[in-house]
């Protein structure tokens, strides 16, 4: 059974020129990345305050459209009471009707400020949607951008760590092992010629790896990289036998690192397609599918005639093609509704984008008008309402 004695090396590994280290390289990257991370982060941020500002108007919109319903039983109320007053006034002229006209003109105001404040409130999401989904495709833009400059950092590090591992080098040591009893003058001479070798290149790996830029992550891959140099030239420059057994040998050894790129990459931790710059599969699709931008929802006018109290709003979206739609009927009283929103009594002229309309036109104790339209130009409705038979 052998036995071996302490290890005693000696001497430097003498470093070649490595030229074209990519360290100015990756600093430039990682300065561009983190100004882009940021950027990103801050698209994030607007993106979701835009979000919420938007939660916001749509919650102000379901509670505007809760009070339409109370609004419009208000509006009916009112007529209903200056029909059956206007009836009396054919039996009797002398009977008053300035009180039910003005609580019916009230609560037609009240409608039509409503309808007014109603389209408002669609003009505000409208733009709300609309920045959004500009922020949206600015923010995933942003993080694509970064995913790419990230991608391209890990392949120049792997390019830097390939460059620090290309050398040349030597290792000038003395080493000595214990010959064994059973073994004989060569094969101890050889074993120790070959020993010297192997603590060449272990020394020559060690200090290697611990010059490389980012040697702490180097060392935890290192053992499953297998990256190891290799002996081009070793000269024994002294040998013999000393002591009880002892062999030495004084080698100078020339050695040399043929790394490639996969095991650069392999001693960063880094997969294949990380080292390559490849995007993660999520932004790669996203990048090849850019975020296309949200509609704005149909807007419709508040009514500009309604009522001579109703307020009016101009429309936000300045320049948008608009037509003339025009409202008649055979009856007084009645009321117009459009996509559900009230716009007052025929006759009634009101500019509206083009589009799909559902139109209504409704009367106590008649039958309601209802037609869908598609509005591609000016035109003209004439309802017909019937009177209802007395049960």
């Amino acid at each position: 059974m052998s036995h071996k004695v302490p290890v005693f090396v000696f001497g430097a590994l003498l470093w070649a020129a490595l030229g074209g280290v990519a360290a100015s390289e990756v600093a430039t990257l990682q300065k561009t990345i983190d100004g882009k991370a940021a950027e990103a982060e801050q698209a994030r941020t607007a993106l979701a305050n835009a979000e919420q500002a938007l939660a916001r108007l749509e919650a102000e919109q379901q509670a505007l459209e809760a009070a339409t319903d109370e609004l419009a039983a208000e509006r009916d109320a009112a007529l209903a009471a200056l029909q059956a007053q206007f009836e009396r006034v054919v039996a009797d002229p002398d009977t008053p009707l300035q009180a039910e006209l003005q609580a019916y003109r009230a609560a037609a105001a009240a409608q039509a400020r409503h309808g007014s404040t109603l389209t408002a409130q669609q003009e505000q999401i409208a733009a709300a949607r609309t920045q959004l989904s500009a922020l949206r495709t600015e923010a995933e833009t942003a993080a694509i951008d970064l995913a790419k400059l990230r991608a391209g950092l890990d392949r120049a590090r792997a390019q830097r760590l390939l460059r620090e591992l290309s050398v040349d080098g030597e290792q000038r040591l003395t080493n000595a092992i214990s010959c064994a009893m059973d073994e004989t003058i060569a094969d101890c001479m050889a074993r120790g010629e070959q020993t010297a070798r192997r603590v060449a290149r272990n020394r020559f790996a060690q200090d290697m790896f611990a010059q490389v830029t980012e040697a702490e992550v180097v060392a935890k891959h290192q053992v499953a990289a297998g990256v190891e140099p290799q002996v081009v030239e070793s000269t024994i420059t002294d040998s013999g036998f000393r002591g009880q057994g002892e062999y030495f040998v004084t080698m100078t050894a020339s050695l040399r690192t043929e790394a490639t790129f996969t095991d650069a990459c392999r001693l960063l931790g880094l997969s294949e397609a990380e080292c390559q710059g490849e995007l993660p599969p999520d932004r790669a699709a996203a990048a090849a599918s850019p975020v296309p931008a949200t509609p704005p929802p149909e807007v419709v006018d508040a009514p500009d005639d309604a009522d001579p109290d109703a307020e009016t709003v101009e429309s936000a979206a300045a320049g948008e093609e608009r037509y003339q739609l025009t409202v008649r009927s055979n009856v007084y009283y009645d009321e117009v509704f459009i996509d559900g929103v009230p716009y007052g009594s025929t006759k009634l002229d009101v500019m509206l984008p083009p589009g799909e309309y559902d139109i209504e036109v409704r009367k106590p104790g008649h039958t309601a008008y209802r037609e869908r339209i598609e509005l591609n130009g000016s035109r003209t409705l004439r309802a017909q309402l019937a009177e209802l038979a007395e049960p």
